[in-house]
């Protein structure tokens, strides 16, 4: 029998299930698809249980996304003024709410501090350390360090992980952009070499005339 309700009549039931092709059906195109995972509570919730879970992990690209960046610090460090060797240079970033940085010199002072610490902790010394910040954010903070250390290699990913632990900051992402050898000369040690040649220079030329002088006087 029928269920009649409001004066209308079943008469009939079907179940349809669509499932479009990547051809064109009746002047629609699948153009994209999208697999969305749930994850309820463990805890059972108006009638739904947990049968399983799911884990992923999003691994951002490795392409730095343009930023309208301004270096905010940069510093040489004592041994970073006398070293001269093989040392790599690592550039990463980082993006942090900004209400987790509660000011531009508590953020160099902070992650300057323990950077230089995993980076001792490796057996290696910092040489340089550049802060830049991205003018464009708005809704989150975003930073780049380009930091210069001797010792190599050293496990940077780690280095970056622990510094970040830290100094205390709660990252939203961070990224390592590159990692390369590069050939350090501290400018102290050229000014020094360069100021001994010059009175070295300065001296034999005195010497000469000193004693082309005393030649005449005698002769």
């Amino acid at each position: 029998m029928p269920t009649i309700v409001d004066d209308w009549a079943e008469l009939d039931t079907q179940y349809v299930t669509l499932e479009p092709s990547e051809e064109e059906i009746a002047g629609w195109k699948l153009l994209k698809t999208v697999n969305v995972t749930l994850t309820p509570s463990e805890e059972e919730v108006a009638g739904w249980k947990l049968l399983d879970t799911k884990t992923i992990t999003l691994t951002p690209s490795e392409v730095e996304i343009p930023g309208e960046w301004e270096l905010v610090h940069s510093e040489k460090t004592g041994v970073g003024l006398w070293y001269i060797g093989k040392a790599e240079q690592c550039t990463f970033e980082f993006t942090a709410p900004p209400e987790q940085i509660p000011g531009v010199k508590w953020l160099i002072g902070k992650l300057g501090s323990a950077l230089k610490t995993k980076v001792e902790a490796e057996g290696g010394k910092v040489l340089e350390y550049k802060l830049y910040f991205d003018k464009a954010g708005v809704a989150t903070s975003r930073w780049k360090v380009v930091i210069t250390a001797h010792a190599s290699p050293l496990a940077w990913s780690a280095i970056i992980i622990a510094a970040l632990v830290l100094a205390t900051i709660v990252v939203i992402a961070w990224i390592l952009h590159d990692v390369k050898d590069l050939w350090w000369f501290g400018w102290a040690v050229i000014a020094t070499a360069g100021a001994v040649t010059a009175l070295a220079i300065g001296g034999t030329i005195y010497l000469l005339k000193r004693k082309k002088e005393v030649s005449k006087a005698t002769s």
